[in-house]
């Protein structure tokens, strides 16, 4: 990658340059969202328990989109039954926060500010 930094047409000195180079910058921004809502949408992350008694899938923000019993836990006790769930679910929600990880780099880019700013805010709030 060059040193010196994009040269975009001035305002003043080439007003169509820089009026194409905006359009094709907001164009190029649009595409990025339409691209991560895409993904955002479609992203779900399911976790299964050790055994195989609990599955839970959640979706890109971590909500619970289905939660699926075998039969064999009608025989587990209450509180272990409590716990295989949450257990997985906390699986399925940091499978989905890596994906989403995965989601804003391909869409921002590894070295993006904002996606500097992505990985903060996930740091400072848990996500």
């Amino acid at each position: 990658m060059s040193d010196t930094p994009l040269q975009r047409p001035s305002i003043f000195d080439d007003p169509e340059g820089y009026l194409q180079d905006f359009q094709r910058r907001t164009s190029a921004m649009r595409d990025k969202a339409q691209d991560l809502q895409q993904a955002m949408s479609e992203a779900k992350s399911t976790a299964v328990s050790d055994e195989g008694e609990v599955t839970v899938t959640v979706n890109v923000s971590g909500g619970l989109e289905d939660l699926q019993l075998d039969r064999e836990v009608r025989h587990l006790h209450a509180e272990t039954l409590r716990t295989l769930i949450l257990d997985t679910y906390r699986r399925a929600a940091e499978q989905s926060g890596e994906q989403m990880d995965a989601v804003m780099e391909r869409v921002l880019g590894a070295d993006a500010e904002t996606m500097s700013v992505y990985r903060d805010a996930r740091q400072r709030y848990g996500g």
